[in-house]
C-alpha cells in the first residue's frame, strides 16, 4: 500500500464520533462492544487500521490514541463483568487474553524477569543504528 496515496475512511474526529456511537449502541443493547463488531460497524478492516496507525502516516498518533482508548473501554467492560458476574468470569478472562482486549498473560509471581523489546521498524538501517 502506498502510504502517500492512502486515504483513510475516517478523519480522527469522525472515527472518534463513530466509535462513540458504536459503544453507546452496545451499551443500550447490553452487549459487549467486541473488536470484530466494531470493525464491521465502522466498515473498516485490519489493513485500514494498520495504515492509519502507521508511524509514517500523517496524524497516526491521533488514530493510535483512538484505537487504544477503544481497547481500554473493552478491557474495562470485561474486567467489571468478570468481577461482578462469577458465571462470566472464565469467558471474560478468555476475551481479556486477546490482544485487542488487553492481551492478559498469566505469569507466575516467582518469575519476575523483565524483557525490553525495541521496535526498529522505520529506523534507518534498522539494528545497524545501534552499533
Amino acid at each position: 500500500m502506498d502510504k502517500k496515496k492512502y486515504r483513510p475512511p475516517y478523519t480522527p474526529e469522525r472515527l472518534k464520533e463513530s466509535m462513540e456511537r458504536y459503544f453507546s449502541e452496545c451499551e443500550t443493547e447490553g452487549v459487549f462492544p467486541d473488536y470484530p463488531g466494531m470493525k464491521l460497524r465502522l466498515k473498516i478492516n485490519e489493513d485500514d487500521i494498520k495504515a492509519m496507525c502507521d508511524a509514517d502516516f500523517e496524524r497516526a498518533g491521533e488514530y493510535i490514541n483512538i484505537f487504544d482508548s477503544a481497547r481500554d473501554r473493552r478491557r474495562s467492560w470485561l474486567e467489571r463483568k468478570m468481577l461482578s458476574d462469577k458465571a462470566s468470569a472464565t469467558g471474560c478472562l478468555n476475551a481479556l487474553r486477546q490482544p485487542e482486549n488487553g492481551g492478559y498473560i498469566e505469569k507466575s509471581s516467582a518469575n519476575n524477569e523483565k524483557v525490553l523489546k525495541i521496535k526498529v521498524h522505520g529506523l534507518k538501517n534498522g539494528m545497524e543504528a545501534f552499533k
